[in-house]
């Protein structure tokens, strides 16, 4: 997905607590700077697409308690 498709598909209310996740300013500044700004895994995270979606979650306790 294109930077620009990202900025349309999403509104401020959306980008802002991902943005300050990853220590992204917010103030004065326009959407597509903050997506411009964001790390891989942010774009994964905000597309739902990428790293994290490879495998199944799985609970690291569960593993440990066998």
């Amino acid at each position: 997905m294109d930077i620009e498709e990202v900025a349309r598909q999403y509104s401020m209310r959306e980008l802002k607590p991902i943005a300050k996740k990853y220590g992204i300013a917010t103030r004065c500044v326009k959407k597509i700077d903050i997506i411009k700004a964001f790390p891989p895994e942010a774009l994964a995270e905000l597309t739902g697409s990428g790293q994290g979606e490879a495998g199944p979650k799985v609970n690291p306790e569960a593993i440990i308690n066998q």
